[in-house]
């Protein structure tokens, strides 16, 4: 029996320090046990990280079967009887999302909101943690939590929408004009729209924190963290309905939808930064 319970505790110990390193290659404010981290994630901080490989490599055999269409046109066709599928499953993929995007933006501004109103936000100011690694942790616990979501979102968004990529590109660049053209923005946008989904994931989560830093209450900072991703959303689709040249929108369909949520991450923080500086 001894031996049963040392065996067992070793396997907890084990299956815990597991868990810690699996994060270990990330920066010290978006660890899991980092003490920021770990208040907001509560009973969730066992939670696992997502996986990329099979994002990956669905991701390198899809572009390839597109890439080959330019020397093997025939694969085009092969590639039309799935666009009703691609077409049938990304409505469901994007209602999907957005519910990710408003438990995140609920989460992260209302999480900010309680730190003020229950005056708990002087304590962590007044620690030797510098005040943007304290929002980058509260970031990351937001994060930490649609981590699970956040998989199987990336993993129907690596299956599902290259024929529609690939139809919609064919058709706006025609093969006979532009040549190979339509095969590269897809590929291209597919890449995008893959690596969108953290990034405004991360947007979103910046978002919450700001507002929820500036704001007065859980509802209305909820409801203004929505408006402002709604607001962003429509900017950034209308851009995409000017027809251009295929340069121009390799840089609006492959460049735009990862530099905007990016640059207005970084703004975000420098903005709650100031607001918490002014507290």
């Amino acid at each position: 029996m001894a031996v049963t319970n040392v065996n067992r505790d070793a396997l907890v110990r084990a299956f815990v320090n597991d868990l810690y390193q699996i994060d270990d290659g990330l920066p010290a404010w978006a660890r899991r046990h980092n003490p920021i981290v770990k208040r907001h994630l509560g009973l969730y901080w066992r939670i696992m990280p997502p996986q990329y490989e099979s994002v990956i490599r669905w991701f390198l055999i899809e572009s390839g079967v597109i890439l080959l269409t330019v020397p093997v046109p025939f694969l085009f066709t092969v590639l039309l009887p799935l666009v009703l599928a691609s077409l049938s499953v990304l409505p469901g993929a994007l209602v999907y999302y957005g519910r990710i995007l408003y438990d995140l933006a609920a989460d992260a501004s209302r999480q900010m909101v309680s730190e003020v109103e229950n005056h708990t936000l002087p304590l962590l100011l007044a620690t030797p943690i510098p005040t943007r690694r304290i929002l980058l942790s509260k970031i990351a616990g937001a994060l930490w939590k649609q981590s699970e979501p956040f998989g199987l979102l990336m993993a129907i968004a690596s299956i599902s929408q290259v024929p529609t990529l690939f139809l919609l590109y064919a058709n706006m660049y025609p093969p006979q004009d532009y040549g190979a053209g339509a095969q590269f923005i897809t590929v291209a946008a597919f890449a995008a729209s893959l690596i969108r989904l953290p990034c405004e994931m991360l947007m979103t989560s910046a978002l919450g924190v700001f507002v929820g830093a500036v704001t007065r209450g859980k509802g209305a900072a909820a409801a203004t963290t929505l408006a402002g991703m709604g607001f962003y959303f429509l900017l950034i689709n209308m851009v995409r309905l000017v027809h251009v040249e295929p340069i121009p929108r390799l840089l609006i369909d492959g460049l735009l939808p990862i530099a905007a949520p990016l640059a207005l991450t970084f703004i975000l923080l420098l903005f709650a930064e100031r607001a918490l500086r002014a507290e």
